[in-house]
């Protein structure tokens, strides 16, 4: 008899799969080459298989009867992580029906509830939907759709743990975070020490953050965090604070192609990291505040960078705003070195430790020069009346950049 016509792509088990996927039975997976065994939804005892049982239901999807193929999906479908292991190692050996079975099979596994599975089953998808045919075609269209359902679940599951989201001006404890970038709006990921917790949770379902292109992290975390994150897609903005790098660490950003702007403030980096950071595929800015590249190192990476911003300081901060083209303070930020310094709203900053400055830019040069905690010499003109400034000299502690 001959073989049935392919089912549509758009079926009731399609989408059945897709939206119910939450109310999988709970599965145990073993080695490779090993006795797997799942719990059944009904509470039976647990059915043993192995890899011999699922390569023959995966044979049985190209059956002649209806019965045996759907009871073959079935069966595959309780076994999520060794069938997307097992479908790997042959994927290149299905007929053009049980391809489409596949695909409808590994969609199911792409939102599953673990994130490694999904992640597999998602490869393998992308694989598929390279061909140049009417398999590679569904498997495109399926590949855009699962895309939005797993960065939704990584979204939540990721919240749980401490992970915000939100654009780049949104609060913590009460402060903006600072990316200095252009963009007015910037859908930002930020993963701060302080908030997060059981970190190890959080690994798996990184790389399934699609639509953030600013990531921002603060604090103490350890490489398999960064590896996480270099297989994030997109990502425009980085920016690491007070966290431990090597070189090595550094090198995953190589990944990020659409990389634009690169932030390092207050991290342990010195001039052993130069070759590194040249290497880096950033487009538009290098920002390194409060690290300990020496003025040979910052000379070297704006010469070899020539056409992108870079800028270099040792991380003392003011904490004062103004236009760009004057020094006349438009506003001093709460608890700053600058308030506590004794700089006030309207004051003209006309000296940096004896050098005369007259705009922002030479302004943040020479603040660029102190550490945190240097104590610095300021002069200024404050106003005493409409027609009259008085000359003061401050001495000012400066502090750390804020969050």
């Amino acid at each position: 008899m001959p073989k049935c016509v392919v089912q549509p792509f758009l079926t009731l088990r399609f989408f059945l799969a897709i939206t119910c996927i939450l109310g999988c039975s709970q599965i145990s997976f073993g080695q490779p080459n090993e006795v797997h065994s799942y719990s059944p939804v009904d509470g039976s005892k647990p059915i043993s298989v192995s890899d011999e049982y699922l390569q023959t239901k995966l044979d049985e999807l190209s059956s002649d009867s209806y019965r045996a193929r759907q009871a073959a999906y079935w069966q595959l479908s309780q076994h999520p992580s060794d069938t997307v292991r097992i479908i790997g190692l042959r994927i290149d050996k299905f007929d053009y029906n049980t391809t489409q079975q596949i695909i409808e099979l590994l969609s199911l596994f792409a939102t599953h509830e673990d994130p490694r599975t999904q992640r597999q089953a998602y490869e393998l998808l992308q694989q598929l939907a390279e061909r140049v045919s009417g398999v590679g075609i569904l498997a495109q269209n399926v590949v855009l759709g699962i895309a939005d359902i797993q960065e939704a679940k990584a979204i939540e599951h990721l919240n749980h743990y401490g992970v915000m989201f939100g654009d780049r001006f949104f609060m913590i404890d009460g402060k903006r975070p600072r990316f200095n970038v252009g963009d007015e709006y910037s859908p930002a990921m930020v993963l701060s020490s302080r908030f997060i917790i059981q970190r190890k949770e959080i690994l798996d379902w990184i790389p399934f953050v699609k639509s953030v292109d600013t990531v921002y992290i603060i604090g103490e975390f350890d490489r398999p965090l960064l590896e996480s994150v270099s297989k994030m897609r997109g990502v425009k903005n980085v920016k690491l604070r007070e966290i431990k790098l090597t070189a090595a660490d550094l090198d995953l950003f190589r990944e990020f192609y659409t990389l634009e702007h690169f932030e390092l403030s207050y991290v342990d980096i010195d001039d052993s990291c130069i070759e590194t950071l040249l290497s880096l595929p950033i487009n538009i800015s290098l920002r390194l505040y409060g690290t300990n590249i020496s003025d040979e190192g910052a000379e070297k990476l704006a010469r070899n960078l020539s056409t992108i911003q870079v800028f270099c300081a040792r991380g003392g901060h003011l904490g004062v705003s103004m236009d760009l083209n004057d020094t006349v303070v438009l506003d001093v930020a709460p608890n700053s070195a600058a308030l506590l310094g004794g700089i006030q709203r309207s004051d003209v900053l006309t000296h940096i430790a004896n050098v005369p400055i007259s705009n922002f830019d030479e302004l943040r040069r020479e603040l660029g020069k102190f550490r945190a905690a240097e104590t610095i010499e300021i002069r200024l003109k404050r106003p005493v009346s409409h027609f009259q400034k008085e000359e003061v000299t401050l001495h000012v502690t400066l502090g750390y950049e804020a969050e």
